[in-house]
This record gives structure tokens, C-alpha cells and sequence, in this order.
């Protein structure tokens, strides 16, 4: 993926574009990765597994893709995966959710603890069938917040003990 976007990014989010692909269908969308760090939106989605389908809905209105974004309550929520991740704290989830009908993959991280949503979405995996783009919930899984202080407050996030296979063990949050 590259950092190439012609639009302006808010400070919440990081967009990458994939080099387009010998298998790409033609008019087709290139294969983006939209990375948003929001408010978690309990109020509209206390439910994880509904988490996806209200972020698919925002998303697309985002992008002026109403009429899709207004589809999405008819298709329902195809929820792929569901995923507690201890690393980033207690009550962390991810749900991965795919929206055929206008070809996303949304993959929802709540942060329980500092009332965030971390939300990855994935546009146009559909039209590049060869894409080398590991599935959202296996990103999600290897999520590692680096400066908890980012989300404010005197939660500093989890401080327990991680082993690693790859090194001495380390204290998350630090």
C-alpha cells in the first residue's frame, strides 16, 4: 500500500492506496485502507456485532455514497469474525463485517477503556480478487498502541507483562 491520496486527511485518519493489480476489472475502485480513530459510538451500536454495519453506513456517506450507504440496512451485517484482543486492553473487540453490495470490509476495534473506535475499512477487495491483502481481523490482531496518552486522560492503557517470541518481554503502553 502507498500514502497517496488527493484529498485532504483529518489528523484521525491514514488512507493507503494499493498499486493496481494485473487482475483488477476494469472502472473498477483501486484497493484502499482507510484507518479512522473515533469516538466509540456505543449510543448507536452497544451491540459489537452491529458495530460494523453503523460504521459501513457512515463510511460510505462520508465518501457520497448515500444510495449504498442507505442499501446496507436491506443486506444486513455479514459478520465475518469476532475477536477479544487482551493486548490492547480489558473488554477490547474487533469484529470484521463484509458488505458485498459495495464491495467493503470494515473491521471495528473498540477500545472500551478510552471509549474508542478503531475502525479499518477495506474498499474495493471485490474488484481486485489477486490483491496480496492480509484480512482485516488479522491487521486488528497485530494492532500495538505505542502512546496511550494519545486518547487523554490519566488511563494510560494496559500495563501488564507481554511475553514476545520475538525479544525479551516488554510492558504494553510503554
Amino acid at each position: 500500500f502507498m500514502d497517496l491520496v488527493r484529498r485532504p486527511v483529518p489528523d484521525n485518519q491514514e488512507v493507503f492506496v494499493a498499486p493496481p493489480g494485473g487482475g483488477a476489472k476494469k472502472d473498477s475502485r483501486p484497493l484502499t485502507l482507510f484507518i479512522d480513530i473515533l469516538e466509540a459510538a456505543i449510543e448507536h451500536c452497544p451491540d459489537p456485532e452491529n458495530m460494523p454495519l453503523f460504521h459501513a453506513g457512515e463510511l460510505l456517506r462520508r465518501d457520497e455514497r448515500t444510495s449504498e450507504a442507505d442499501s446496507l440496512a436491506h443486506e444486513g451485517t455479514a459478520v465475518v469474525d469476532v475477536k477479544q484482543l487482551q493486548d490492547l486492553g480489558e473488554g477490547a473487540t474487533a469484529v470484521v463485517a463484509r458488505f458485498k453490495s459495495c464491495d467493503l470490509e470494515v473491521c471495528v476495534v473498540r477500545l472500551h477503556l478510552q471509549t474508542t473506535d478503531i475502525v479499518l475499512s477495506l474498499h474495493g477487495r471485490q474488484s481486485q480478487p489477486e490483491s496480496q491483502c492480509p484480512e482485516l481481523g488479522v491487521l486488528a490482531s497485530s494492532l500495538e498502541i505505542l502512546d496511550w496518552g494519545l486518547f487523554g486522560g490519566e488511563e494510560q492503557g494496559p500495563t501488564e507483562l507481554r511475553e514476545s517470541g520475538d525479544g525479551p518481554p516488554r510492558y504494553l503502553g510503554s
